[in-house]
């Protein structure tokens, strides 16, 4: 795939001489952050920069988008983002000085659109993807590398993908290959209906099979006699089969279900109030016949949130041993509220209360809550400054005594 990358940076250099790129723009953006962390292990988290448990760490990350995107012809649009992040202020543990002196791409790609004389484009490099809230595709300004083939037609478009990402999680981050198909269908007034068939091979590179087939239904939109209620529901049923020893398969079969309703008060400081409600199944030790437990291939589960930029009960769960990828299974319910109090600020918070979706050895089942607090402030045009702090309580049906996890952010971002 580097081959490829190298041979799309080789055009896009040499492409310029034969051919004058219109719309050519300079793009990115540079993000200040602060955290103030407490009680919590990021030993497996895929983005917060630290990887031991913490009782209390201050830090700071400040992160560098440039690129330049445009059309190279009528037909072909490409686009480049270098990335540089430097952490520095870390107590408890050195500076990473070789990550803060790298400098990686994020995207690195080129359309080429209205193939054949059809409403079809072919998008070859390091591309962002994400499918609806992120439970199986999720990009993460990671990008996967790969290609996908899109047709979008008037109410219906398809993409056929062929994507390849490293995990980013654990000490050894292995290759992991996504192909399949996603339909979404907009012939239903303010409403979209996606269905889509993902295999996910863990273990691309090596002699290890590790097969998981995410087949999935979503809906999402609103009621046009009702434009101010919103909701959002999906399903996902995965399947496949793991290699647990030589010759010896084990059968995947687990499934993930949400569901969300807002409804929008335009004449009240654009206020949303917001309910959802998130169960993946876990796994009874007493089965060992099937994996019932539902795996999240990139990242742990994370319940939605808005603008927190780090939910923090995740990581307190690993604190208290409750696994990443939740082998219990997760069932949460959610409600959220969101407002615009004038036209630069908005703010809002979230409650979740949590509960593993099967029984410990005890019976017990409950993980706790969490609640996030953000608001944000439009400075002016490209650039704001945003607040958050996400409190994780834990049940004693976890243990003991245990404290809580607590993540305080400040950000400051200036797109251009």
């Amino acid at each position: 795939m580097r081959l490829i990358i190298i041979a799309m940076l080789i055009a896009l250099i040499a492409l310029p001489v034969m051919a004058e790129i219109k719309n050519l723009k300079v793009t990115g953006h540079l993000r200040f952050r602060g955290y103030a962390i407490n009680k919590a292990d990021t030993s497996d988290a895929k983005n917060d920069h630290i990887d031991y448990y913490v009782d209390h760490i201050d830090y700071y990350v400040q992160r560098t988008w440039l690129g330049v995107e445009g059309d190279v012809t009528d037909n072909i649009y490409a686009k480049i983002i270098l990335e540089n992040e430097f952490v520095w202020g870390k107590t408890g543990a050195p500076n990473d000085d070789a990550a803060n002196n790298s400098i990686n791409f994020v995207y690195a790609y080129a359309t080429l659109k209205n193939l054949l004389g059809q409403p079809l484009s072919l998008t070859v490099g390091r591309q962002p993807y994400n499918l609806g809230n992120g439970f199986i595709l999720w990009d993460a300004a990671d990008g996967y590398d790969g290609m996908k083939l899109t047709y979008s037609g008037s109410n219906f478009a398809l993409d056929v993908l062929n994507l390849k990402t490293n995990d980013g999680i654990g000490a050894a981050a292995a290759e992991v290959d996504f192909y399949g198909i996603v339909g979404a269908y907009k012939g239903i007034e303010k409403n979209t209906l996606t269905a889509y068939c993902l295999i996910n091979d863990d273990n691309p590179d090596t002699t290890t099979n590790d097969i998981k087939r995410f087949i999935g239904l979503r809906a999402e939109g609103s009621i046009p006699s009702i434009d101010a209620l919103s909701y959002i529901a999906e399903y996902i049923k995965q399947g496949g089969k793991v290699e647990k020893a030589a010759g010896v398969e084990t059968d995947y079969d687990a499934s993930l279900l949400y569901l969300q309703a807002g409804y929008l008060m335009k004449d009240f400081y654009k206020t949303t109030i917001m309910v959802e409600y998130l169960n993946t199944s876990g796994q009874d030790d007493a089965d060992t016949d099937d994996i019932t437990a539902f795996y999240a291939p990139l990242q742990s589960i994370m319940v939605p949130g808005g603008a927190n930029f780090d939910p923090g009960y995740g990581d307190a769960l690993r604190t208290v041993g409750y696994t990443p990828n939740y082998k219990k299974g997760l069932k949460s319910i959610a409600i959220a509220i969101s407002s615009s109090p004038t036209e630069k600020l908005t703010v809002g918070g979230k409650y979740y209360m949590l509960k593993s979706d099967e029984d410990d050895a005890a019976g017990k089942n409950k993980l706790g809550n969490s609640f996030d607090l953000y608001a944000k402030y439009n400075l002016a045009k490209g650039t704001n400054v945003c607040a958050v702090y996400s409190q994780f309580n834990p049940s004693s049906d976890l243990g003991a005594n245990l404290d809580n996890t607590t993540y305080g952010g400040l950000e400051l971002r200036i797109d251009f």
